[in-house]
């Protein structure tokens, strides 16, 4: 997802992921996260919550519950609005 050295923005790699959810690519949308994981840490936290919601509002709970493990494997913590 990088373009000679140009990393995307977390709108950017949110807005790619949700559109891979909508249309039903869930596994791009879950290999697009591995990927913003790996190279920027600040929105990984954000980008895993994003997918964990999207799953969760879909009815998808085992699936927003492996996202969430994933999540805290790496040592991050969720981020939800209250």
């Amino acid at each position: 997802m990088t373009l000679k050295g140009i990393e995307l923005s977390i709108l950017t790699q949110a807005m790619i992921i949700k559109s891979n959810f909508e249309t039903e690519e869930y596994e791009e949308a879950h290999e697009c996260l591995i990927h913003s994981a790996s190279s920027v840490s600040y929105s990984s936290s954000a980008n895993y919550s994003l997918l964990a919601t999207l799953h969760l509002k879909n009815g998808n709970v085992l699936l927003s519950y492996k996202v969430l493990s994933e999540m805290m494997d790496k040592g991050l913590k969720p981020k939800f609005s209250m």
